[in-house]
């Protein structure tokens, strides 16, 4: 059940890494380990896309405003997992992806809404490279990265931003 729940908790972590803007793996958005707070999350997100995209005003608080519902949605979700509420009992592994994949798109089509053409161009080249990375990550043996150091043999690369 343990292995169930932490298969779990990766796929949310996954889901929530694309809310991260450009950022990496698990040292990107846990405050070196620790989870943080949704506002906390949220501003940092909401920072970073404004640094990265150039966002108006308007759109940096529409998306911060969205990454905090979002952030407190997944906040109640793990919560209620740890709490012996754990996963339907008829959801199986690949329903739970699939789930979590339509989910994680449509957290995108959300965000992209708030962007311009060329802002959203920028993203995707961004996710684009982000991608690459991660593959590249795995077919070195490397782990969670993102600045914590896991995984990966001794000097490889270690996750990073794609900004």
């Amino acid at each position: 059940m343990k292995k169930f729940l932490f298969a779990i908790a990766a796929v949310m972590v996954s889901t929530m890494s694309f809310a991260q803007g450009f950022g990496g793996g698990f040292g990107g958005g846990f405050g070196g380990g620790q989870q943080m707070d949704p506002a906390e999350r949220a501003k940092m997100q909401a920072d970073r896309l404004k640094e990265q995209l150039e966002l108006t005003q308007v759109q940096y608080d529409s998306i911060y405003n969205y990454y905090v519902a979002n952030a407190k949605a997944q906040a109640k979700r793990m919560e209620e997992m740890q709490n012996g509420g754990g996963m339907p009992q008829d959801m199986d592994m690949q329903a739970m992806m699939e789930q979590m994949q339509k989910q994680r798109a449509e957290q995108e089509a959300k965000l992209k809404s708030f962007l311009t053409d060329d802002q959203k161009k920028k993203y995707d080249e961004a996710q684009a490279k982000r991608r690459e990375q991660m593959q590249q990550m795995q077919q070195n043996g490397g782990g969670f990265g993102g600045g914590m150091g896991f995984g990966g043999p001794q000097g490889a690369p270690q996750g990073g931003r794609a900004f």
